[in-house]
């Protein structure tokens, strides 16, 4: 009798990584969460390790030969080829799957959240990103490179600006805002 074969998803961002491994069949079989999962966020090395930990916690003693595919939907993975090339060549040296795909890390978020095969996909986590697949296929995505590209939202939108309409309140030269005494309150 043949063995079960597996695949696996990795939805690595810039505060958490998460891996689901499933058989062949769709059955969900195993989860995983570890740290930082961005390069950007960490360098290389560091969300490599936390790749690894969180998928082979989902394996959950399944030996990685029989992984047929894994994909790694990551923060970071935003040009192409140098962002592709590089975090290809770095998933492939882990050895957890036989066959690998490198997506940008909101592709992870629109095919989590919908039934068919295209849709939209705006993603605010530490950042801004966003996705869109068309009826014909097409792919269009926010290249999720802050606020200097146009790329606004996400935690660090939201933190950069409560500090800045703090700070304003507090010199006077903005309008008095709870975020203050908030702010303040939280940096002594």
């Amino acid at each position: 009798m043949a063995q079960m074969r597996y695949v696996i998803g990795v939805d690595g961002g810039a505060s958490k990584t998460f891996c689901l491994a499933a058989s062949i069949d769709g059955t969900i079989t195993g989860f995983g969460k570890a740290g930082v999962g961005s390069f950007e966020m960490a360098g290389i090395d560091r969300a490599k390790e936390s790749i690894l930990s969180a998928v082979e916690e989902s394996l959950n003693g399944i030996s990685k030969d029989r992984v047929e595919f894994g994909c790694f939907a990551l923060a970071g993975a935003d040009f192409d080829p140098e962002d592709f090339d590089m975090l290809s060549k770095a998933m492939g040296e882990l050895g957890v799957a036989k066959r690998i795909s490198i997506r940008n890390d909101s592709v992870a978020g629109l095919r989590g959240g919908i039934t068919k095969p295209y849709g939209v996909c705006i993603a605010m986590g530490s950042g801004f990103n966003g996705v869109g697949i068309g009826k014909d296929g097409r792919e269009v995505r926010f290249f999720g490179e802050g606020y200097i590209f146009g790329d606004i939202g996400g935690g660090g939108s939201i933190a950069r600006d409560a500090l800045f309409h703090a700070m304003r309140a507090y010199d006077g030269r903005g309008k008095l805002t709870a975020l203050m005494q908030i702010v303040l309150g939280h940096w002594e």
